[in-house]
């Protein structure tokens, strides 16, 4: 019998659709297994313990496992926090803007969603960046950092990761490669020398900077008693301020905990206690970096208002760094559960 055109399309339609629903949704058939899920959870708790040890690279290998299985905003946060403390700011940056737009969309992070994005706003501050140059008479074809192209219009304050990179450009048949690093919060131009009519095998593997002073050593400054003293009492103030929300974010934990007490029979919990054992986790561990700002907050803010007292002698400067907890404290203790 002979096939009409509308029978050739439906056929057709009929095709499409069946190719549609096995190429465009795989995940339908491919869902997690209660090991995978069991194994899933493990990764997450041992992810926590490490992050809270400090050792923040074999924790980002845990998270990442977790997050081949299953995705959460309170996945996303952690792997962020990990990559920052890593050095890694880009991905750092990504994790925390993914996370807070899940947490948003889902709606049932909302400790996520206040915190993820203020941090990615004070990492992008701290970020290095770097602008490319080329000296007068010369010109590049191509320009590449880290090998990522770069667009030679637009080289400049390029946001980097602190450390090492590697710039690469190329005028013909020439190429050029120079290595360079970037500190925190670091601006550096680097003028390359490429193209250039009179350059020669040494000239094209050099790249010049612009003229540097000899460091000196720091000198001591002697503060004005007035603008110590007012510094004193804004640190004092962000400290205090940090303290209480570090107050309140315990207190959530202890009505997540109160909650769970209820569901969870001899530290064993059932899958729909997840969300309350990840908002307890994700609570304690903003509750840590509340802390540890408000404890060198308010440290130094004392100090200063002591010292603000009475003129200060020349001292040699120093430098402080905040941490979100002392690896090994006990302060909010993990819990025991399904992710």
């Amino acid at each position: 019998m002979r096939r009409t055109r509308t029978d050739r399309g439906a056929a057709l339609l009929l095709v499409c659709a069946l190719a549609s629903a096995t190429l465009v949704h795989p995940a339908l058939a491919q869902a997690p297994s209660a090991k995978e899920l069991e194994d899933a959870r493990a990764s997450f708790k041992d992810g926590l313990q490490l992050e809270k040890d400090g050792k923040y690279e074999e924790a980002l290998e845990k998270f990442e496992a977790t997050a081949k299985v299953k995705t959460t905003a309170q996945v996303r946060f952690h792997i962020g926090l990990c990559n920052e403390k890593l050095g890694k700011y880009r991905a750092a940056i990504d994790a925390y803007e993914a996370a807070a737009k899940q947490a948003e969309a889902e709606g049932n992070a909302p400790e996520v969603l206040k915190v993820a994005p203020e941090l990615a706003t004070k990492l992008k501050e701290k970020m290095p960046k770097v602008t490319i140059l080329f000296a007068e008479g010369t010109k590049a074809d191509s320009l590449a950092i880290d090998g990522k192209p770069i667009e030679l219009a637009s080289a400049k304050d390029i946001p980097l990761d602190p450390g090492p990179h590697v710039v690469m450009a190329t005028a013909g048949e020439e190429n050029i490669r120079e290595e360079f690093k970037v500190a925190e919060g670091e601006s550096k131009t680097l003028t390359l020398r490429v193209g250039g009519p009179a350059t020669t095998a040494t000239e094209k593997l050099a790249y010049e900077h612009p003229a540097e002073t000899p460091k000196e050593q720091p000198k001591a400054v002697v503060a004005d008693n007035s603008t110590q003293m007012t510094v004193g009492w804004i640190l004092t103030g962000v400290g205090v301020a940090a303290l209480g929300t570090s107050l309140a974010f315990y207190g959530l934990r202890a009505g997540k905990m109160r909650e769970l007490e209820g569901a969870c029979v001899d530290n064993k919990c059932p899958p729909s206690a997840g969300d309350a054992i990840d908002s307890a986790k994700t609570f304690t561990t903003v509750g840590h970096i509340a802390l540890g700002v408000g404890v060198a907050s308010l440290g130094a803010g004392i100090v200063l208002l002591v010292t603000g007292k009475k003129k200060s002698e020349p001292e040699a400067s120093t430098t402080a760094r905040i941490v979100p907890w002392s690896p090994g404290s006990q302060l909010g203790l993990g819990i025991e559960g399904a992710f």
